[in-house]
């Protein structure tokens, strides 16, 4: 139990802020009692309350460290104190300066805290001391903070730590992998794709695996680099069935439009319905597409592939087929919202 004199607490979660802020608040006794409620939250109200504030440096804000601060060094609570550790490391939120996080640093490592540890080797980091970093992180043995195999590959891989060695790099993503660690999923994927040969099924497959983790999770993403994979003949394992299968659970999933590779899905997949390619032929399914992402403001949509499925439209349905397609579209972005529409159109 540690017994710090109420102004010690001020300067180790800056609350002394407040009192050059707005003057009304300049204790936590007045923290309390301007915020009646938040001093009723437990460590994680109050670490929600300061992460998810978009007002930083305001009374509420700096209370909520304050409260938070007690409650991990004056109470001796570990888990506030882990909280109030994760703000400034996790999650990117500062609340102190560099004396302020040793201190609470050097507190969690003397309580046994894996959060020290991993705060430690990022604090190594930031300060060049690459070597101690690595040190701190491998020996890290427990499932929480999977990010530092991210940062182990990162050294490794840049030659941060001694010569480059992508063989240890890609060794410390896939632990990361092993722990379910989104990134690692995406940087292991990454680092396999940008190395693959032509016809290397056994590198496609494993990064087929990888992505597909990241999609089963609900990550649309992932679909939608799987899809860009198989449409391509980049890899020698075109495949316009698997491209399209995962281009659709990518769309059902939300994903409208790839930054990455500059392509609305849903353009794509009715150009693949117009021709055929990796599915029936379906000329009215691919209308219902395009008219959907044209109705999709906010995405630009390519005015030469609607055309040319518009003329296509005209050419092989009834004018009474294309009215029917148009009023389904219309009714359900109504009801719906456009963004829901291709789950009715692709179920």
């Amino acid at each position: 139990m540690f017994n710090i004199s109420r102004s010690t607490l001020f300067a180790v979660c800056s609350l002394l802020l407040i009192q050059a802020n707005a003057g009304e608040v300049d204790s936590l006794d007045g923290c309390k009692s301007k915020f009646p409620n938040l001093h009723k939250s437990n460590e994680s109200e109050l670490a929600d309350e300061i992460v998810e504030s978009t007002e930083r440096g305001t009374d509420k804000f700096l209370c909520s460290v304050g409260m938070l601060s007690e409650l991990a060094i004056n109470k001796g609570d570990n888990k506030s104190l882990v909280k109030l550790l994760e703000i400034p490391f996790i999650y990117k939120v500062p609340i102190g300066d560099q004396n302020q996080l040793d201190y609470l640093v050097g507190l969690a490592i003397e309580r046994g805290l894996d959060i020290g540890k991993y705060s430690q080797a990022l604090l190594h980091y930031y300060a060049g001391e690459y070597s101690k970093s690595e040190e701190l992180l491998v020996g890290m043995r427990g499932e929480e903070y999977s990010d530092r195999f991210n940062l182990l590959a990162h050294m490794n891989l840049k030659g941060l730590v001694g010569k480059s060695s992508r063989k240890r790099a890609m060794n410390f993503l896939r632990k990361g992998v092993q722990l379910g660690n989104l990134k690692s999923i995406y940087l292991l994927a990454a680092e396999l794709t940008s190395n693959v040969l032509p016809n290397n099924k056994l590198a496609i497959e494993e990064i087929d695996s990888l992505l597909n983790m990241a999609g089963e999770r609900g990550d649309g993403r992932a679909f939608l680099v799987l899809g860009s994979i198989y449409h391509s003949d980049d890899y020698g394992l075109k495949n316009s069935q698997k491209a399209i299968e995962y281009y659709l659970k990518a769309a059902n999933l939300g994903i409208v439009k790839s930054t990455q590779y500059d392509f609305n899905i849903y353009e794509v997949i009715a150009v693949m319905y117009f021709y055929g390619d990796g599915v029936e032929k379906n000329i009215a399914k691919s209308y219902q597409l395009v008219w959907l992402s044209k109705l999709l403001k906010e995405n630009e949509y390519n005015k030469l592939v609607y055309d040319t499925i518009r003329k296509g439209v005209e050419q092989n349905l009834k004018e009474q087929d294309i009215l029917k397609v148009e009023s389904f579209m219309k009714k359900c972005a109504l009801d719906n919202g456009a963004k829901l529409c291709v789950n009715q159109i692709i179920p």
